[in-house]
């Protein structure tokens, strides 16, 4: 049957914008909760903390 091995989890990615107009991107974050992936964003660039002036989470089912 098609697509009966989809994930019930979405796939999230996020954008990190920085104070200097640069952005990097997080991608393949499988977790169960945009709170969760937050974190896991927040641990990631937690030495540029400073730097930061957003992060955009986006998520998509597959």
């Amino acid at each position: 049957m098609l697509g009966s091995c989809r994930s019930l989890e979405p796939h999230r990615t996020a954008f990190v914008h920085f104070t200097d107009e640069s952005r990097c991107l997080y991608a393949n974050i499988f977790t169960f909760s945009r709170t969760f992936a937050m974190i896991l964003v927040i641990g990631k660039f937690s030495n540029c903390l400073d730097y930061i002036s957003s992060i955009n989470i986006h998520e998509q089912y597959f």
